[in-house]
């Protein structure tokens, strides 16, 4: 059984053997079979689509061109072909005078709509599409936009190139179809006069948020410098408003052999406190004859900055806040002759009033006359007075109204160095026996007064003339009475008057 079994399998393996070698022998392949069809389509055809357009224009740009009148060109553009374009205009080939060509500014219209409004030079206007067998009118105005007499009688010759491409390519000259049509142009000027050149337009409102008029006032000026050199000078502002004041950017000007000449930018990040104060100084303290800190030094600390230098005559300082143009915030002074409040002689600052008015009216200024000042902001020993960084002294500002009890103010000490001057304007010698010192107001005759009153008030005859003194503690007024007079008439004052004394 197994020997059948081992026959059989022996047998098998032969005949695949066998097999194999026929395959390699005569190079036998597998045959494979399938099904196949085919069917023919005829008469085809394919084209392609055309874009083709056309510029015309009959006219050249007219009339002549002035800073008062314009000029005009229409243009027609045609979709000649079968596909939707896209067109625009660009400016090439600019020619002729350069100077009148940088001037001119040039609206681009399609219908209603603006399409470009700008420099000639640079031109592109912004596409519009043309459909198959339609004409698209393009109306162009140009205006010159300077009145320098030198751009008259001027050409400007350029090209205008009328683009069209693909609605669906983005722009002219990055794939598909395309065409291009060139028009030459020329703009000629005419003539014209600046003598009276139009209006300036109204100036734009001033939005609230920015800073208005006197919000910032030049507020104290030692345009004297003190008795150290006239170099040491300075500038004091002052907030006006209950809000933080940033004056980063704004300029000081001051008035210059008749001009007005920058003289200071602020630097970036500087504010004003609100009702504070800032001072500017041509020195720094250790420098200065005042005992402050200045918020800003202008010079080199010692050595003083020209450019700042304030005028001791036809001074005239304006203050400005920069945003998109300047804005005038305050002035200072007239600009005509020497400043008529501050003292150059004593050093004695120009001080605005509490109520500050119109800076270029020397009635809403006084000179310093505060002789503590000279303790509380300058260095030990000197003699000059002002307020730098501080309230200003407002005794000075007219109307002053002394205090209802002045007697504070003295003291019995000072009581002995009373001086009283007194003139005699009669023509006749005054006994100085008969002269009282008194401090009740006079009493004026009425011309409707009755005769019993008129009999009841003493005599204001000369012999009895009194002087008018403020209201003083009776040791002062005791001092005064007890110091000798003598008085003469004035003719003899007159005749020992010195002719030359302007001030009598």
């Amino acid at each position: 059984m197994l020997k059948k079994l081992l026959n059989k399998t022996i047998s098998v393996i032969l005949i695949i053997l066998l097999n194999y070698l026929a395959f390699f022998a005569f190079d036998l392949k597998p045959i494979f079979a399938y099904f196949d069809g085919q069917e023919m389509v005829t008469d085809n055809t394919m084209s392609a689509g055309t874009l083709d357009l056309s510029a015309e224009s009959t006219e050249n740009f007219s009339p002549l061109v002035t800073p008062d009148k314009t000029v005009t060109r229409a243009i027609d553009v045609q979709n000649n072909g079968n596909l939707l374009l896209q067109t625009n205009i660009t400016t090439t080939n600019l020619g002729g005078d350069f100077d009148l060509c940088a001037n001119l500014n040039l609206e681009v219209l399609a219908g209603a709509t603006t399409i470009y409004n700008g420099t000639l030079i640079g031109l592109s206007s912004t596409p519009i599409l043309v459909p198959t067998s339609t004409i698209q009118t393009l109306n162009l105005v140009g205006t010159l936009t300077n009145y320098d007499l030198s751009l008259q009688n001027k050409t400007c010759v350029f090209d205008l190139d009328v683009n069209g491409w693909q609605d669906n390519i983005a722009s002219y000259g990055t794939g598909g179809f395309s065409d291009q049509e060139a028009l030459s142009n020329v703009i000629t000027s005419g003539s014209w006069s600046v003598t009276s050149p139009p209006m300036p337009p109204e100036p734009p409102m001033v939005p609230p948020s920015l800073p208005q008029f006197s919000d910032v006032v030049i507020n104290e000026l030692m345009w004297m410098g003190s008795a150290s050199g006239s170099g040491d000078e300075w500038v004091e502002l002052r907030n006006m408003t209950s809000s933080i004041m940033d004056i980063s950017g704004w300029q000081l000007t001051k008035k210059s052999s008749g001009d007005e000449v920058f003289m200071l930018t602020i630097p970036a990040g500087k504010t004003i406190m609100p009702n504070g104060f800032f001072l500017i100084s041509d020195y720094d303290k250790e420098n200065s004859a005042i005992n402050v800190v200045p918020d800003l030094v202008v010079g080199s600390g010692s050595t003083n900055d020209p450019i700042f230098a304030l005028a001791n005559t036809d001074l005239q300082l304006n203050l400005y806040a920069t945003s998109t143009s300047p804005i005038l915030i305050d002035t200072a002074g007239n600009g005509n002759n020497e400043p008529i409040k501050g003292d150059k002689t004593n050093f004695y600052s120009m001080e605005r009033n509490d109520t500050p008015g119109d800076g270029a009216n020397y009635d809403n200024w006084h000179t310093c006359l505060d002789a503590s000042s000279t303790a509380l902001y300058w260095d030990a020993g000197r003699t000059e007075q002002g307020t730098p960084g501080a309230v200003n002294l407002s005794v000075n500002d007219p109307p002053y109204t002394p205090d209802a009890n002045p007697a504070s103010s003295y003291s019995a000490d000072n009581d002995s160095e009373i001086n009283l001057e007194i003139n005699n304007i009669q023509d006749k010698n005054i006994i100085p026996d008969e002269i009282a010192v008194t401090n009740e107001p006079p009493v004026e005759d009425s011309p409707n007064q009755d005769p019993a009153v008129e009999n009841a008030l003493p005599d204001t005859s000369v012999s009895e003339s009194e002087i008018i003194l403020p209201d003083l503690p009776t040791e002062s007024q005791e001092a005064i009475e007890s110091a000798p007079i003598t008085i003469e008439s004035a003719d003899n004052q007159n005749n020992n008057s010195d002719p030359n004394d302007n001030n009598q």
